[in-house]
């Protein structure tokens, strides 16, 4: 099967970084929104750039300049009017959300986001705690989001979306072993079999997309972590909400490098927003789809970028968890998970 005109073009919106200097970002900032002595600092990113801008001693705020590609800020404002703790957009100059700037690598959106101090979940100890609160942090965005509509979501696609988990067998070129890639052949089958031909049967709305430990934001009071808001709604669509708890198991069980670690945010997730039955017995396929995803598109971006060895963040211990996960029957994990749910005391 041969890569199409849709998938090129999924392609290359989605995995191509823009190329922006330090003075690009210093004149942006300056001109439409008049923000001068400035002291910025790259972050690191999957494919979109992004600074932490220090300003001047008489502002009261710090803030993170995004420049990406496609818009998500009528979310964020209504998640931060429902007090859900998240990345608020700053305005320009003249009053909106984003500016459209011309760069080397082409036309890309520019926005501000104000600066939420705190630590990421990747710099601290995961723990069932931590873990718990994860997954109830993500049930809370799900039903503060439930009902959020806007026409810019209507044909937003990207191969980061779970619905483009059979598109991965356009990339598996990128991975070299061939016991990996019939390993991946056989998620993509069961997940397109189990989970997409029954998506309908599922509630949707727009989800996060991408609630990972580089994600999601962490506070310390007398000593213990407290997970406090979410990052980075770059990859946010609608979709079944079963994929945003998945995704988060997901990202969970590779940060702690342990498959009862899902278990607890499971157990998170469903003392806000149950899962039904159907949902839970879904999960371990949606989970290893998910991680598929991950190592087949961070394979391939390397292949397209080895600078950016950020995308191979999940491949040291993803490929072992994955081949591990789907060797578990079904019933074994699903169960292990429930024990967790019905046995853990969030202290």
């Amino acid at each position: 099967m041969s890569m199409n005109r849709a998938d090129a073009d999924i392609l290359s919106t989605n995995n191509i970084k823009p190329i922006i200097s330090y003075e690009d970002v210093e004149n942006i900032l300056n001109e439409d929104y008049g923000l001068e002595n400035l002291t910025i600092k790259n972050l690191i990113g999957y494919d979109d750039k992004n600074f932490l801008v220090k300003v001047e001693k008489n502002v009261d705020n710090d803030y993170i300049t995004k420049i990406c590609k496609d818009g998500y800020d009528c979310a964020l404002v209504f998640l931060s009017n429902k007090e859900i703790c998240c990345p608020k957009p700053v305005k320009t100059k003249r009053g909106e959300y984003l500016t459209l700037r011309k760069f080397i690598s082409g036309q890309h959106i520019v926005r501000i986001l104000e600066f939420i101090p705190g630590s990421l979940l990747v710099d601290v100890e995961c723990t069932p705690n931590l873990c718990y609160e994860s997954g109830a942090f993500i049930a809370k965005l799900n039903e503060a989001l439930k009902d959020f509509k806007h026409k810019g979501y209507e044909d937003r696609n990207t191969l980061w979306m779970m619905i483009n988990v059979p598109k991965l067998s356009e990339f598996l070129f990128a991975v070299k072993d061939t016991k990996k890639q019939r390993l991946v052949t056989e998620v993509i089958e069961a997940f397109s079999s189990r989970v997409i031909s029954k998506s309908d049967e599922f509630e949707k709305g727009l989800i996060h997309g991408d609630f990972n430990e580089q994600n999601i934001l962490v506070k310390q009071e007398k000593g213990r972590w407290y997970v406090k808001g979410a990052l980075d709604f770059g990859d946010s669509h609608i979709a079944c909400f079963l994929y945003d708890v998945a995704i988060t198991m997901t990202y969970i069980i590779l940060h702690a490098k342990d498959l009862d670690r899902g278990g607890y945010v499971l157990a998170g997730y469903n003392s806000i927003r149950p899962l039904s039955s159907q949902e839970i017995q879904l999960l371990k396929v949606c989970i290893c789809a998910r991680m598929c995803q991950s190592l087949v598109l961070g394979a391939f971006t390397f292949s397209r970028d080895p600078s950016n060895t950020y995308v191979l963040r999940t491949a040291e211990a993803g490929w072992t968890l994955l081949e591990k996960l789907w060797s578990i029957p079904d019933e074994v994990i699903i169960n292990r998970w429930l024990e967790i749910c019905n046995s853990f005391v969030y202290e």
